[in-house]
């Protein structure tokens, strides 16, 4: 109802300025939407369009609904305080690598990331703009066996940044190096270089033994989907070598 007829006037109050001031909202390319821009300070101040304000204080607005014929008041919650990082971990692959942490309260996630801390932080970023309180970052277009330094960003709903770069050190991880060829395992005894990935309905997965029948071809041990033999109705699941350099 206010469409093509000027700016529109706000009073807009807080606890320590119950006075308050008018803020003008002026009409947008899309009719009847008015936006305006008002600054906050923590300190008392006589600018312009300035609202004194302190974290946990009550933001109002006034305004006139010309639809309704009514003063209506809107209201916000004034917050200031950074979010904390915490619980920062990495699990690291050979080409990528997954940054776990924990905020203190919904935040979305920036990682800056480098291979060098001298060209740092304007190597590579990863960001995930859910606000959450756990997240898991993946890190890509990395290189196996290779040093990378990061920090982690990250902003709250009312836009406080926070940063944690391991108190000025910035974290580090080591990508996985790959086995040089040649290279052979017997499968005699168990070995942490080898994953097993199964999809959620499989009745089985892989496992390092003796098979129920008896020894394999060779030796006593191996690898099998099912060393117990016994009946399965579906089953699907992977064994994964370590890495290995073919160059």
């Amino acid at each position: 109802d206010l469409a093509g007829q000027g700016p529109a006037t706000v009073i807009c109050r807080s606890p320590r300025q119950p006075d308050g001031i008018a803020l003008s909202l002026f009409e947008t390319p899309r009719r009847g939407v008015f936006r305006g821009q008002l600054l906050l300070s923590p300190v008392s101040t006589n600018a312009a369009a300035t609202l004194w304000v302190a974290s946990g204080d009550t933001l109002e607005a006034e305004y006139l609904d010309a639809s309704e014929g009514q003063t209506l008041v809107a209201t916000a919650t004034i917050e200031t305080v950074p979010p904390a990082i915490t619980a920062v971990s990495v699990e690291t692959g050979y080409l990528e690598a997954i940054v776990s942490l924990e905020i203190s309260e919904p935040s979305d996630v920036l990682i800056q990331y480098s291979d060098s801390p001298a060209v740092f932080p304007d190597n590579f970023t990863a960001y995930d703009s859910s606000l959450e309180v756990y997240h898991d970052v993946i890190l890509t277009g990395l290189l196996p066996d290779q040093t990378y330094y990061f920090r982690v960003v990250c902003r709250d709903r009312a836009g406080n940044l926070a940063t944690n770069d391991n108190q000025g050190q910035l974290y580090t991880f080591q990508t996985l190096a790959p086995l040089s060829v040649p290279w052979q395992d017997d499968l005699e005894t168990p070995s942490r270089d080898w994953s097993t990935y199964m999809i959620e309905d499989s009745e089985t997965d892989w496992t390092w033994g003796v098979p129920a029948g008896g020894a394999p071809p060779s030796g006593a041990h191996c690898w099998g989907s099912n060393l117990g033999g016994g009946p399965i109705s579906q089953s699907e699941c992977y064994l994964i070598s370590p890495g290995i350099l073919l160059t």
